[in-house]
């Protein structure tokens, strides 16, 4: 293009009225030397493409022209935009949970030279975390690791200044942080010194601890905080967010001490000689490779060492990289399941959106056919008709985007409290992620283009003729197809969160085996092993006990709030039998009468089975059948790993669904000990039957711990019933959010219904004023445009179908104890969506028939 050319496009663009004039004047100069010049209109339009920036001019001509029309029809703009702009912000927060959870860096350098390494043990086909002594062989591995670390997280008692609480702590070997690659914002991180037995007590704080406590002060450095009663120095400050290399286990970190301090925790030692024992893996372990060692060679080294050092042959070694190592494996699976099954149900909410958008676009190109028509008849293209209503159509769906925002902000801020794999929330940074957002809107965006594709080319139709005449279509047309598509899509989302609701209601009704009414639960922890002994510990529990039941119509203490699976191992005095892993709670007398267990036969546990006292144990009547099939089970021995002497079983409790509602289908064999018995006393679980509402007696309770053990750490009050339903809780979450969006989509999908069959209807009142006008029955006219509703409803939720089927298939996938749907449910779901199309085509021909025909014929 020469510069002149350029100049006087400029000069067009810039001089607009001018430029007018001067075309105006062009064409009237040839008009009057030759009358038959020709489409006037038409060759305006090729002098302005000659002259001016063409597609540009173009486009922004058409932007204007539809920022005009949707402000002229607010009803139009809304019932297009705002359903679009609600499904796209379900996706785009979904999005943004995934991309927290899954994609987002922790904050720490070079991830992708960071490894988690676990114990996978193909005999029960789940994962294990590594002993101390594996540990030390994997981290002597040559030339393959920069740094390794082992770390223990645990909730311990901490004092800053007067106050106490439960503070999550890690417990971390000297290379954690350089294992982990990342560094204090303030002081220093630890070194292997820091590691070493009598090396000073030191201990980093978390930046949120930092904030709340010290007002980010830098005199945090030097200040002691007390963990467990154990003075430790604080040295550093960690950078603001990090939470540790794991975001499923017990958020919210608060502080890191050296693991030397182990035993300082627990003197009285959980778990003697820790350090040599193969056979406890309590420790998580990660690995910062070496520059360019890859985690497959990791892995090819991990399986060389294995089989010389694991205590089991069905053990080997695993690792991952840090991308697959943000949970524990074993709840990985579950959590993608649980964000596609969102996803998936978010995307049918955006097709509904879509297909409704379709039938809104589709009813307003019918409605503007005229005006299609006049400017096909004055010379406007078939490319040009199309282009405007495509621009209209991405100017409603960037609408619809920009709306979109605060939607998907908000509710990824609602699910950051999913308690997506273990029945507590993780600690997730949901600012605000560009990438997700951008992605989600960018899917709006292409979805919400292609529904308006069809009606852009119904609109353009070149035989001005048919575009002029009124339209009657008997078949199928493309309008019914969009109702049929949204049904099924309705029925895609539906039926996941029906299946939902149905195994709720179901895990609601199960009986527990135990009354969790007004029982008050709270967890005590006297630490007798920092300033108790044993006997301390005794008089203690006794005393609190005696002191509750004058209070309270009940009381008795548990190592756990239920029983939970140690993997305690057992075997017979008849010698036969292998180690068995089995699930046991320690409890004091009184805790089976408290629950309203019944004893089945011998007895339950006495305040006598003391120390002093033969070894005893109460089984469940799962756990008698399990290892005494066909005897009585009352008087037979039984010997627990670690402990010298054979335990007595003394009587037999029934069986009762001690996990958590939604985490245990069934009763599990399960032990129950004296309490007074315990080698290693360190902490339980006081259980109050309460004459009244439970947590009335919560400040009683913590009057009488106070007066009990002053120093005693009283935490965790709840009622039993609430901890039965733990388990409930990532179905309750995941049945809300699919719940929500499902709504949503029900609602986009009845509205689409209803707008696509009142658009059809009216078309076709000439019709049906004809009809009426010559005798035919209102009743019969409405009954004939309800039955093509029925059938449209049938083949949407035939359609719908297979996806439906897809979808309750990946609850079950996705949430423990979901069941098997129905053929009642889905046929209860096919109902709900064919009665909705019926209601939508019966109450718009309803509303035809009641017009008077004189009316429709003087106006058509």
């Amino acid at each position: 293009m020469s510069w002149t050319a350029l100049k006087l496009r400029w000069r067009a663009l810039l001089h607009r009225r001018e430029f007018e004039r001067d075309i105006a004047d062009e064409i009237e100069f040839h008009r009057s030397m030759s009358p038959r010049l020709g489409n006037a209109t038409r060759i305006a339009e090729d002098l302005r493409e000659l002259r001016g920036f063409g597609l540009a001019e173009r486009l922004w001509q058409d932007l204007r022209y539809a920022a005009r029309q949707i402000r002229r029809n607010p009803g139009f703009a809304c019932a297009a935009i705002v359903p679009l702009a609600l499904a796209v912000g379900c996706i785009g927060s979904v999005l943004t949970l995934a991309d927290a959870v899954l994609f987002r860096p922790l904050g720490v350098k070079d991830p992708n030279r960071i490894a988690a390494i676990y114990t996978f043990s193909r005999a029960q086909n789940h994962y294990l975390s590594e002993s101390y002594p594996d540990f030390r062989d994997i981290s002597a591995l040559p030339n393959l690791m920069e740094a390794s670390a082992a770390y223990l997280r645990s909730a311990f008692n901490v004092r800053l200044g007067d106050g106490a609480e439960l503070m999550n702590t890690e417990m971390v070997t000297g290379d954690y942080f350089h294992a982990a690659g990342v560094s204090p914002i303030l002081g220093r991180p630890f070194t292997p010194e820091d590691d070493r037995p009598g090396a000073a007590s030191v201990a980093l704080a978390s930046y949120s601890l930092w904030q709340n406590r010290f007002q980010g002060s830098s005199s945090i450095l030097g200040s002691v905080v007390w963990i467990n009663h154990v003075p430790f120095t604080i040295v550093g400050v960690m950078p603001r967010g990090y939470q540790g290399m794991l975001l499923d286990w017990y958020p919210d970190c608060s502080l890191w001490v050296p693991l030397v301090n182990f035993n300082r925790f627990f003197p009285t030692n959980t778990v003697p000689g820790y350090t040599n024992r193969r056979d406890i893996p309590m420790f998580m372990m990660l690995a910062r490779l070496r520059p360019g060692v890859t985690v497959g060679e990791l892995q090819a080294a991990l399986d060389g060492l294995a089989p010389r050092v694991v205590s089991r042959p069905d053990y080997r070694f695993i690792a991952l990289p840090s991308g697959q190592a943000r949970f524990f494996p074993a709840y990985r699976d579950g959590t993608l399941r649980f964000l596609w099954m969102l996803l998936a149900v978010s995307a049918a909410a955006v097709a509904i959106a879509c297909f409704n958008l379709a039938g809104l676009l589709l009813a307003r190109a019918a409605s503007r056919r005229h005006e299609v028509a006049a400017r096909l008849a004055i010379g406007a293209s078939r490319f040009r008709i199309v282009q405007q209503f495509l621009v209209e159509n991405a100017l409603i769906a960037l609408y619809a985007c920009a709306l979109s925002l605060p939607i998907a902000l908000a509710a990824a801020y609602w699910l950051r409290d999913a308690p997506i794999t273990r029945g507590f929330s993780m600690s997730l940074n949901l600012s605000a992620d560009w990438r997700a957002l951008a992605l989600g809107m960018l899917a709006g965006f292409m979805t919400a283009m292609l529904a308006g594709t069809s009606p852009a080319f119904e609109a353009s139709r070149s035989d001005i003729t048919v575009a002029l005449k009124p339209r009657h279509s008997r078949g199928l047309t493309s309008r019914d197809l969009f109702i049929g598509a949204q049904v099924a899509c309705a029925m895609t989302i539906l039926l996941p969160a029906a299946l939902m609701a149905q195994n709720l209601r179901d895990l609601g009704r199960a009986r527990l085996g135990f009354d969790t009414r007004d029982v008050l639960l709270a967890a005590f922890d006297p630490f007798p092993g920092v300033r108790r002994t044993t006997a301390e510990f005794d008089r203690l529990t006794n005393g609190l006990l005696t002191d509750l039941r004058t209070q309270a119509p009940g009381a008795a203490l548990a190592g756990e709030a239920l029983p939970t699976t140690m993997f305690s191992r057992l075997d017979t005095s008849s010698g036969t039998a292998a180690w068995t892993p089995l699930s046991y709670d320690w409890i004091s007398d009184g805790y089976f009468e408290l629950l309203h267990e019944p004893i089945l036969s011998g007895r339950a546990i006495l305040p006598s089975d003391d120390r002093r006292a033969q070894p005893v144990v109460v089984v469940n009547q799962s756990a008698a059948e399990m290892l005494w099939p066909g005897r009585n089970p009352v008087g037979q021995r039984l010997r627990i790993r670690n402990e010298p002497t054979e335990r007595e079983v003394v009587g037999v409790v029934a069986d009762s669904r001690f996990r958590p509602l939604g985490v245990s289908a069934a009763a599990e064999p399960c032990l129950f000990l004296p309490l007074a018995q315990r080698a290693n006393p360190i902490g339980f679980e006081i259980h109050v039957r309460t004459a009244g509402p439970p947590l009335q007696f919560a400040n009683a309770l913590r009057k009488i711990a106070a007066r009990v053990d002053p120093d005693g750490s009283l935490s965790g009050i709840r009622t039993l019933q609430e901890q039965s339903e733990t388990g409930l809780k990532p179905m309750q979450m995941a049945a809300q959010a699919t719940g929500a969006v499902s709504l949503l989509g029900i609602l986009l999908a009845v509205a689409g219904m209803f707008a696509a069959s009142a658009f059809r209807i009216t078309q076709k009142k000439k019709e049906i004023a004809i009809r009426i006008a010559i005798g035919a029955e209102p009743g019969r006219v409405i009954r004939a445009f309800a039955a093509r509703g029925l059938w449209i409803g049938l083949a949407g939720a035939c359609l719908g179908i297979m996806p439906a089927a897809w979808g309750a298939r990946l609850v079950r996938a996705s949430i423990t104890g979901a069941g098997v749907p129905g053929v009642g449910l889905f046929v209860l779901v096919g109902l709900i969506l064919v009665l909705a199309s019926v209601i939508a085509a019966f109450a718009a021909a309803r509303r035809i028939t009641r017009v008077q025909p004189s009316d429709v014929l003087r106006v058509q």
